[in-house]
């Protein structure tokens, strides 16, 4: 016989899968979803479970595919991108992991001087050095590249160097 927890439980994993039939999401982001809807976190978290056993959430393979497609439509450092899959609940150990793998044949100062080159063709002529150099420097840092690579990429940019 059962009870009012299973039909909760029930209405939750159908509320579930209907949700991933139109978008993918974490399994904290599964959770979240639920909690909204009214759900306990003891249902949700059961529910999130049971969806990670079946395979329909899989943090690993959602953190890849976010990933993948950021890079493709924009570069991207480490930072921006490791921000991105802890705003979605992503663990460290599986952004670590991603992250190592989608960057590893990637040049994060190829494209921080990419990202920079595009924003001085976009700015206009007439501005001081100065403002230049600073607008540049936050175009590439909001990109999420480091200090360091940021500096150089801005420096190269301004030359008109491929690298430094």
């Amino acid at each position: 016989m059962s009870g009012p927890y299973d039909m909760e439980r029930s209405r939750a994993r159908e509320s579930a899968l209907k949700g991933l039939s139109r978008a993918s999401t974490t399994r904290a982001g599964l959770v979240q979803r639920l909690l909204k809807k009214g759900y306990e976190r003891e249902v949700a978290e059961g529910v999130a479970q049971d969806m990670e056993r079946i395979g329909a959430i899989d943090d690993g393979d959602y953190a890849e595919a976010l990933v993948r497609d950021a890079l493709r439509s924009k570069p991207a450092g480490r930072r921006l991108l490791d921000a991105k899959l802890r705003a979605k609940g992503v663990s460290a150990e599986i952004r670590e992991r991603v992250l190592d793998e989608a960057l590893s044949e990637r040049d994060d100062l190829e494209d921080a001087i990419g990202v920079a080159r595009r924003r001085l063709a976009a700015l206009p002529g007439t501005l001081d050095a100065v403002v230049v150099r600073r607008r540049l420097a936050g175009a590439v840092a909001r990109r999420g590249f480091e200090g360091d690579v940021c500096r150089r990429a801005v420096e190269a940019a301004l030359r008109g160097e491929d690298r430094e």
